[in-house]
């Protein structure tokens, strides 16, 4: 019962939508259940889930505050999850759209119980990047010496330089001002910030590792001018078909570097004693799921591990829907595979 089935249904239920206008609004696109549970709440309208013996469709403006008691959390893809100094829960995520080119920037998430989540709107806009136009995708994040650095990455259309740049703010919220206004600090896509305990940070691009400066904004060169770098070599298993969505976090002196391959839909992890690896296989970390792709991120927050990702669900308003469980260390250092479950982080688990 606690699991749940990522197949898509046609619909089978209906979600009414009350408005302070009249009339009521049946489901079109249907989505799982695990939608039902969800409550967003707005100044325009509020949404109630009917029928618990099916799929239904969410259908309601954007919200800054959005109350869940189950999974998924929110509209998103492409989680990056922090736990800063103010102790709250800090998620920068890609904002969910159908038409990917029309992502031209980031908001954050925020919340203190893991029910009630904040959206903190427009963190970073392509306008103030000289070299950004659209496909705003897979952002992360870090804090250092009073300052919060957003790593951002833009794809981009018309032939226009794409890559990954970074601005910086003293607030986790924004707004963040462009450090890297001309150019990409360097060519590469889905950013993973790690600022490891001897002060050394590290920026990892897919199969790239470079070297961070103490400024987080700079990369280490080499004598002849070009960054410090290092291939990133796997032990134990090569990653199946293609893959993506870096993250690596440390815990108890081991560091894991985590991806999405199998075509971007399994989530797998390797461990180090090093940062920059080589990294031996740990196993799957959470199997086969549906949708074009799937992108990890994992925090600890009040003495829990978290692992955020994203699910798929088509509907009229959007594709992407940001998810997260509880994840369970072995005593060797291995991670147990992950369920994905109705109650998530946010609802009750089932007795």
């Amino acid at each position: 019962r606690g699991q749940r089935s990522h197949t898509l249904h046609p619909g089978v239920a209906e979600l009414v939508i009350h408005q302070r206008v009249a009339g009521i609004a049946s489901g079109r696109d249907a989505l799982p259940l695990f939608l039902a549970p969800m409550l967003l709440v707005g100044v325009t309208s509020s949404v109630v889930a009917c029928g618990a013996g099916g799929p239904a469709e969410i259908e309601a403006p954007d919200s800054d505050t959005v109350v869940v008691d189950g999974d998924p959390l929110f509209w998103g893809a492409d989680p990056a999850a922090h736990v800063w100094a103010d102790g709250k829960l800090w998620v920068y995520p890609t904002r969910d759209r159908h038409d990917w080119d029309s992502l031209t920037g980031w908001d954050a998430w925020s919340t203190e119980d893991l029910r009630t989540w904040i959206r903190h709107p427009g963190i970073f806009e392509a306008e103030q990047c000289q070299w950004c136009t659209n496909n705003a995708w897979a952002p992360d994040a870090a804090y250092r010496n009073g300052q919060y650095y957003f790593y951002y990455y833009f794809r981009n259309d018309g032939g226009l330089p794409r890559g990954i740049g970074v601005a910086v703010s003293g607030n986790p919220e924004g707004p963040f001002e462009n450090v890297t206004i001309e150019r990409p600090l360097v060519d590469g896509h889905d950013p993973a910030v790690l600022i490891d305990e001897d002060g050394q940070a590290y920026l990892y691009t897919g199969h790239v590792i470079y070297f961070l400066n103490e400024d987080m904004t700079s990369l280490e060169v080499r004598g002849d001018g070009r960054p410090r770098d290092k291939i990133v070599e796997f032990r134990g298993h090569d990653p199946v078909g293609g893959w993506e969505g870096v993250w690596v976090f440390k815990r108890e002196g081991r560091y894991y570097f985590t991806i999405a391959d199998t075509d971007y839909r399994q989530l797998r992890y390797y461990m180090s004693d090093s940062p920059t690896g080589p990294f031996d296989y740990g196993g799957t970390l959470l199997h086969h799921v549906d949708g074009l792709n799937i992108h990890p991120s994992i925090v600890q927050w009040n003495g829990r591990w978290i692992l955020f990702f994203h699910l798929w669900a088509e509907s009229a308003r959007g594709q992407r829907r940001v998810s997260a469980e509880f994840i369970t260390f072995r005593p060797d250092g291995s991670i147990e595979p992950v369920s994905v479950t109705e109650h998530g982080i946010s609802g009750r688990a089932p007795a």
